[in-house]
């Protein structure tokens, strides 16, 4: 096994409105530990790609994610899916839907590999703990702190406008 970094390059199709962002929040520290506020990988739009937003990173082994909408102190998570599960090992693009799954991933040399995967959800959508295979060092927060959870959730078959 390598210790090396791996690039991961995002692409998520996500409706908006002014003043929102996206980000990839999960379990991993650089996405803020489940954390929205903490996460470090924004992602970015622009006129001419919207609603498609893109941004990177560098991890490494395997992670749960989310990705979360932050307009002010509001998040929005997808809860319509399970957490979006990635195992990074050599760079690799990832392309997904708000609240679809699985992500398409690419390896970054342009080889396909095998489709994203998701776990089972906790109760409420919100996100799960650590996969039961992986114990961690220490104990870890089961999801987002209840601060993050959004009053309304955004179900199936309903956008962000």
């Amino acid at each position: 096994l390598t210790s090396a970094l791996a690039e991961v390059q995002f692409r998520f199709k996500c409706h908006t409105v002014p003043g929102d962002r996206v980000l990839v929040v999960g379990g991993d520290a650089s996405i803020g530990g489940w954390d929205p506020l903490k996460s470090k990988i924004e992602l970015k739009t622009e006129a001419g790609s919207y609603p498609v937003w893109s941004g990177s990173g560098s991890f490494k082994g395997e992670f749960e994610y989310k990705f979360v909408v932050l307009n002010g102190g509001n998040a929005k998570w997808e809860v319509a899916i399970p957490n979006r599960k990635l195992s990074v090992s050599c760079g690799i693009k990832v392309e997904a839907e708000w609240d679809k799954g699985p992500a398409k991933e690419t390896a970054l040399n342009g080889t396909a590999s095998a489709p994203s995967r998701t776990s089972a959800p906790a109760p409420g959508g919100a996100p799960a703990s650590a996969p039961a295979h992986a114990a961690p060092p220490a104990p870890k927060p089961a999801g987002p702190p209840a601060a993050f959870l959004p009053a309304e959730r955004v179900g199936p078959g309903s956008a962000i406008t």
